[in-house]
């Protein structure tokens, strides 16, 4: 079975068969579902986003397999670094939710339940 490594850098170079972009996609869901579940382990995100999270981060790594390097970093690295992001992102959406919340509870002069 070729590394993930390899399956990246035939894709890049557009010289990857079917098949490999298939393994190549299902190594980066693997890779993108670990790195998420790490964020929500250590509370940075909701369980119930964990799939949108990670499909997000495949979507993003696959579409910038272009700009990916070997020499700069593994496959493995460049998919954590963009789920890293997508994690961050989430949590800048939920910081907005909790913002309008509160100016929604405030001009309604109560409570208001996210």
């Amino acid at each position: 079975m070729p590394s993930i490594n390899y399956l990246a850098t035939m894709a890049k170079l557009g010289l990857a068969s079917p098949a490999q972009m298939e393994e190549l996609g299902r190594g980066t869901l693997a890779i993108a579902r670990c790195a998420v579940r790490v964020a929500c382990q250590r509370q940075l995100l909701r369980r119930d986003d964990i799939e949108d999270v990670v499909q997000a981060t495949c979507i993003k790594a696959l579409r910038r397999l272009p700009k990916w390097q070997l020499e700069k970093g593994q496959w493995q690295t460049y998919v954590s670094v963009i789920a890293a992001s997508a994690v961050a992102d989430q949590g800048r959406r939920y910081k907005r939710d909790q913002r309008l919340y509160a100016a929604l509870a405030k001009e309604r002069g109560g409570t208001v339940e996210n």
